[in-house]
């Protein structure tokens, strides 16, 4: 016995949301990121994250900017020489080995 052509159309309607919803839930996961400057608790260096871009200026006062990532409570910024993982704790980002960016 086949459902008929309503009964057929509701199913697919149900489907379609579903399908809806799963897609919404990861774009706006992939859409967390991250805002505002970071400075670090040597007051040698600061982050500045703007879209999905990350300005890093460094001791020398040198900056260059590089693509990053937000995956959970680590931040992964992806430079020419490799990737620096940060811990985000709070307002902080902490990258180990005393290396703290404090949120201004």
């Amino acid at each position: 016995m086949s459902a008929s052509p309503t009964r057929k159309m509701r199913g697919l309607a149900l489907v379609s949301i579903a399908a809806a919803a799963v897609l919404a839930v990861t774009l706006a996961a992939c859409r967390e990121g991250m805002s505002g400057k970071y400075n670090s608790n040597t007051g040698l260096g600061a982050l500045e994250f703007k879209g999905s871009k990350v300005y890093v200026t460094t001791v020398l006062g040198t900056t260059f900017v590089a693509e990053y990532e937000v995956d959970g409570n680590r931040v992964l910024i992806k430079g020419a020489g490799g990737t620096q993982v940060l811990t985000r704790q709070g307002n902080e980002l902490d990258g180990g080995l005393g290396m703290k960016f404090v949120k201004e």
